[in-house]
């Protein structure tokens, strides 16, 4: 009797413990798995205990439950990880294709890989065969063998007992930003954008919304050239239209309709848990691809150097190639390849192989390396171990002579850059040209796009053309690639814009990116005005990079993830003090790293002319003069503030004046004769504020002077003041002037009551971005 009743005692404290355990799912046949499991498999235990007859303590009570729950976690761990082995994602055999369960999986952090998209195509391609949807399939990379776009996979499908194969080339697309979509560019058959959004949709009602909203945008940007996500794209693949005269628009609801009473269908729009959005890219290009055709790319200097094998053995072949003055790096490289020469010898000797190699051989390997690339494990007919083992030596020794090898590449570079520099200037300027008639385009339809960036606009010209019809910019245009984060500016139903999905990318976004409309509302005033000028910032970086090549705000771009934590994890008490912090880090960050990029480039900046096509000018220009004019407010007030020159005729010559005549009269105060530590005090206010009056006069001047050009028919304008107009606009609209000067963003908890700030505090006059016009 004893014994039962222990038993039931136990049992009873056992089942406690399971009813507080955590469950993995809430399917009840799981729950009773886990009980009659854990029941069975702590037999041992239940018969250990009643068997020696033991007393039940509270210390043997706590021993059981806490045995039983370390038992059950560590049960439910391995099972769980067994599972998940069983369901891994990766490349191999496939049998049947996925099933997306629509809300279940939705609830899941789904982290998307390139194999998903890849298992995704092979699913339309099994279609396509006509198999049973349950036909063994496979894909697994092609090695050795690298496309344009990314990595080259091998489709294949078991038909009649015979392996199909096709293949597909995918990649990354673009830089990651905050909020933002996972994308792919996929070649299969076509050119296609993959894009899943970062918050699964599972509904296909709201699939096809957003789809529509994305062809409202579309529609209303027109003529400019705009690709949006459709069912097309995916649905000619499986079921293509047959009736030649169907416009593209008729042929899309005709999709439609067949998605919507045919739910088979609607699993080949799903990767993962989520519906995706494909683009049909086949008629254009990417700006990133035009432009690193244009520049000079590692690639490019991967070809110039392996292009010419011999020249590093025929000092006369390259001085006449490269100049005498660059010999010099001729014989640093030749160091670097005896060093490498004895080290394939000392792997000869190590692997045993007794025939020496052709010099040919060792110096196709060395230009190769010195090339940046790798040698295939089955060159020479050598053995694997042998190649994996050169490899990783001449990684080894090209890391010894990086500060040599980096020399060299540079010279190439240098070279290649002069060279294409008369062919590719008409190109770059070109597309600036061009890019200045998007941006205007977009204000006088009343549309932010609020994400430009390489990745997300195309060129649209003549495909036979191309790349000539770079160098006019009447022979192509620049559209853009996806709509998900644009704004359209009209006011809606309740009279304001509607919100757009906050994000973008790091080095062409500002924080007010990620700044909700009420924000923007309560900060800046004007919301419309705010959107629109988040496509400037972008089109100004823009504009560096397809000049220069390089990026703008890589620097600062850091600090863009930063923001977005900040702002989610602030409460509702922070206030408007975290938009100020985030405002001030992000700029002051932006400030300095714009002053040093302009400054180092400024010579290449300066040397290109743009043209500003004459129907894009007055766009262009209001919102120019809307910065001149508010520069010209902020001098009036700072000088009506002031203290240190009293009378209506001082302020009027103050407010006249130039900002060389206020040099002079800080150079003048600073000489005045001092003979009390009251005067000295009064002396470095007075030139304090004369420094940030001066500033102030040193902006608006150059502004004023950008503005003026407007006026000239057939405007013409370097690249540098054209960057510094756009990026000067964008900072005074975003940098609220009463947030105090940009230096010294301390903490968040640092609190500032900036209600209270005086005009002496507005700006640092030495971080002023300083504008020469």
């Amino acid at each position: 009797m004893k014994a039962f009743k222990r038993i039931l005692f136990l049992f009873v404290l056992f089942a406690l413990a399971v009813s507080f355990f955590p469950e993995k799912t809430d399917l009840l046949w799981r729950r009773a798995d886990h009980w009659i499991r854990a029941v069975a498999e702590s037999l041992t235990f239940f018969i250990l205990f009643i068997y020696n007859d033991a007393p039940v303590t509270e210390e043997g009570v706590a021993f059981f439950l806490v045995a039983a729950v370390v038992f059950l976690s560590l049960w439910g761990v391995f099972s769980f990880k067994a599972k998940a082995g069983k369901e891994g994602r990766g490349a191999g055999s496939t049998g049947k294709a996925p099933e997306s369960s629509h809300d279940e999986a939705a609830e899941i952090e789904y982290r998307y890989v390139e194999e998903d998209v890849v298992k995704h195509f092979l699913g339309i391609y099994r279609t396509q065969l006509g198999v049973r949807s349950d036909a063994p399939c496979r894909f697994e990379p092609v090695e050795g063998q690298r496309g344009t776009f990314g990595v080259i996979y091998e489709l294949g499908v078991l038909k009649g007992g015979e392996w199909q194969t096709r293949r597909l080339t995918i990649g990354p697309l673009g830089e990651a930003g905050t909020q933002r979509s996972h994308t792919w560019f996929v070649i299969y058959d076509r050119y296609i954008v993959v894009k899943i959004p970062p918050k699964p949709l599972t509904d296909f009602n709201a699939y096809i919304k957003e789809l529509v909203y994305g062809n409202s945008l579309a529609a209303r940007l027109a003529p400019t050239e705009c690709v949006v996500p459709n069912v097309t794209v995916i649905m000619e693949l499986l079921a293509p239209n047959r009736t030649p005269s169907l416009s593209a628009t008729e042929i899309e609801k005709g999709h439609v309709g067949r998605l919507s009473t045919n739910a088979a269908y609607q699993k080949h729009l799903m990767i993962g848990p989520s519906f995706a959005f494909f683009m049909d890219l086949s008629r254009y290009y990417f700006l990133s691809q035009v432009l690193e055709d244009i520049h000079i790319s590692r690639k490019s200097i991967e070809e110039e150097i392996v292009g010419h094998p011999h020249i590093l053995w025929d000092l006369n072949d390259f001085e006449g190639r490269y100049g005498k003055e660059r010999a010099a790096s001729a014989g640093k490289i030749s160091a670097v390849f005896d060093f490498f020469e004895e080290e394939v010898n000392r792997l000869l000797v190590q692997f045993g192989i007794s025939s020496s190699l052709p010099i040919f051989s060792v110096r196709s390997w060395f230009v190769q390396y010195l090339a940046g690339r790798t040698i295939p494990t089955t060159d020479q007919n050598l053995s694997a171990a042998f190649m994996d083992e050169l490899n990783t030596q001449a990684t080894l020794s090209m890391a010894e002579h990086a500060e040599a090898i980096a020399a060299y590449r540079q010279m190439i570079h240098d070279y290649l850059f002069k060279k294409n520099t008369v062919k590719t200037r008409a190109m770059i300027g070109s597309i600036v040209t061009n890019l200045l008639d998007l941006l205007a385009g977009l204000n006088k339809r009343y549309i932010a796009i609020r994400d430009i960036k390489p990745d997300n606009l195309l060129i649209a010209g003549d495909p036979e053309n191309y790349p000539s019809f770079l160098t006019s910019p009447t022979e192509f245009k620049v559209g853009i690639i996806d709509v998900e984060t644009a704004a359209y500016l009209s006011m809606g139903e309740k009279g304001r814009i509607e919100q757009p999905l906050l994000g973008g990318t790091p080095k062409y976004a500002t924080p007010s990116n990620l700044f909700g409309n009420e924000v923007i509302r309560e900060h800046f005033g004007e919301v419309a005005r705010i959107l629109r000028l988040q496509d400037w910032y972008a089109t100004a970086a823009l504009i560096f990079k397809v000049v220069t090549g390089k990026d703008l705000f890589e620097d600062s771009a850091q600090l863009i993830p930063e923001v977005l934590r900040i702002l989610s994890v602030a409460d509702d008490d922070s206030g408007p003090s975290v938009y100020e912090y985030v405002s001030r880090i992000y700029f002051k960050k932006a400030l300095a790293e714009f002053d040093e990029k302009i400054t180092k480039h400024r010579e290449m900046l300066s040397a290109f002319q743009i043209i500003v096509l004459r129907k894009n000018q007055k766009v262009l220009k209001t919102e120019i003069d809307f910065c001149k004019m508010g520069l010209e407010a902020r001098v009036d007030q700072l000088v009506e503030a002031q203290t240190f020159f009293q009378g209506e005729k001082n302020t009027d010559t103050l407010k006249r004046a130039s900002s060389q005549q206020i040099l002079r009269l800080i150079d003048t105060w600073k000489k005045k004769s001092i003979t009390s530590d009251q005067q000295r005090s009064r002396v470095a206010e007075a030139v304090r504020f004369l420094r940030l009056l001066h500033g102030f006069k040193v902006q608006f001047e150059g502004i004023a002077r950008f503005s003026a050009r407007f006026n000239e028919g057939g405007m013409k304008v370097s690249a540098h003041h054209l960057i510094h107009a756009m990026f000067q606009t964008v900072c005074y609209s975003m940098y609220t002037r009463v947030w105090g000067e940009l230096s010294g963003a301390e903490g968040f908890e640092a609190t500032q009551e900036v209600a209270d700030e005086t005009l002496e505090r507005t700006l640092d006059c030495e971080k002023t971005v300083s504008v020469a016009y």
